[in-house]
């Protein structure tokens, strides 16, 4: 799976200090976190979805559309959303 975190961060034209500045995290763990030599824990997976307005399966490549509020139309409501995909994964069989 292709990990955009990267991406993303050139897209927004930062560099790696002024995003490890923002998030109060080291170059050396931002780097690892984007070349994937570590993984990122659910609260930076948050932290990040937050920063660049995407969604985890987006960040993490598992899936290609950035944001499925927007996509689908849909409200900007977590807990709604969470249901949603609850039932997605409900009939997938996870």
């Amino acid at each position: 799976m292709k990990n955009r975190l990267k991406e993303l961060r050139k897209e927004k034209h930062l560099t790696r200090k002024q995003v490890s500045q923002e998030f109060s995290i080291s170059r050396r763990l931002l780097r690892k976190l984007e070349n994937r030599t570590k993984r990122m824990t659910i609260a930076q997976i948050d932290m990040f979805c937050d920063f660049y307005e995407v969604d985890s399966c987006y960040l993490l490549g598992s899936c290609n559309i950035r944001n499925f509020n927007k996509f689908y139309n849909l409200p900007d409501d977590k807990e709604m959303l969470n249901k949603i995909y609850a039932k997605i994964d409900n009939r997938r069989g996870n």
